[in-house]
């Protein structure tokens, strides 16, 4: 069973799903975990230590758990704050179905990393079982007045797919980005960025990229590429800069150049020290110089218009936007 929640703007990537879903988890253990009652006198707090993994730490959220959870069937107390029933609230960790123990009501695995999703009326390998709209769905198409032809698709069917897929397929104003709230989680991620190789993690987001936009990584790279470079020096990475795509909606690909190219449009040669890079909104498909030298701060760049092919992305943006819009 999927439950499909339609949010107006998208989640930043999976790692930044799992950890909204991961405070959700926090909250329903909290309630649990810290309410005193006659029934669940004996029940003690625990402190849970964070996890970058989503779903080690909804494991660890579990593992607290579970020595009260029959306490609670016997429990009328509301929570104040949600309204809910304790031992309702229980409900959102179920019995494996292979009977090997318990686990909450969601897959947090799924968030760990890129996962394939089945399609609407798709089924798994071998199998029969088709992926269908359930009975208790409450997602409505809107319905236009579109004309008549036998060429166009129903537009009922239309929607309902549009609406069962689980990447996010409408104009995009900015991402949802959260936080880590905890100290021991921002370190942990820290200390490993730290020790990592710079070069490395540089290869394998521009790796990343590349398969996700090879025509916007070709172009770009040819733009940077200087008659007296042989390439071998230019190093370019993805930055993603969370605060400015949400306050500028769009988004937005720093790329870094390092090596002779320090071209600056500004001052019409290349910088001694300073590096250049460029911003590109992928929603205009436009593309501008910037760099990093005190004395260009003021500088925004000539804005220039990214080829056709190298934006086949607002193609299929391009009529969705046109109605949000209209």
């Amino acid at each position: 069973r999927h439950l499909i929640f339609q949010t107006k703007d998208p989640f930043l990537d999976n790692i930044a799903v799992g950890k909204f879903v991961n405070l959700i988890l926090e909250d329903i253990h909290g309630c649990l975990i810290n309410h005193q009652c006659q029934t669940v006198i004996n029940s003690l707090t625990s402190q849970i230590q964070s996890n970058f993994d989503s779903l080690v730490f909804a494991k660890n959220l579990l593992s607290s758990l579970e020595s009260h959870l029959l306490r609670f069937e016997q429990c009328n107390c509301i929570d104040d704050y949600t309204q809910l029933k304790f031992k309702d609230m229980i409900e959102f960790i179920v019995n494996k179905s292979d009977g090997s123990g318990i686990t909450w009501f969601c897959d947090m695995g799924v968030y760990t990393k890129n996962r394939a999703f089945r399609l609407l009326r798709s089924s798994k390998f071998d199998k029969q079982e088709c992926f269908t709209v359930a009975p208790e769905n409450q997602w409505k198409p809107i319905l236009r007045r579109v004309r008549p032809s036998s060429t166009e698709p129903n537009e009922t069917e239309r929607q309902t797919f549009m609406a069962s897929l689980v990447y996010f397929n409408k104009p995009i104003r900015r991402f949802i980005h959260v936080d880590d709230e905890n100290l021991t989680a921002i370190q942990t991620i820290n200390s490993r960025i730290q020790r990592s190789n710079q070069s490395s993690y540089i290869t394998e987001d521009i790796r990343k990229m590349s398969l996700d936009y090879p025509e916007l990584i070709n172009f770009m790279t040819n733009i940077a590429r200087d008659k007296k470079d042989n390439g071998s020096g230019i190093r370019i990475s993805r930055l993603y800069k969370v605060k400015e795509i949400q306050n500028d909606f769009r988004w937005v690909i720093n790329l870094m150049y390092v090596g002779d190219y320090k071209y600056c449009e500004n001052i019409k040669r290349h910088h001694k020290q300073n590096n250049i890079y460029f911003i590109v909104d992928m929603r205009k498909g436009t593309y501008r110089q910037k760099c990093h030298d005190p004395d260009c701060k003021t500088f925004q760049g000539i804005e220039q218009s990214l080829p056709k092919h190298v934006t086949p992305w607002l193609m299929i943006l391009d009529d969705e936007w046109e109605n949000q819009t209209s």
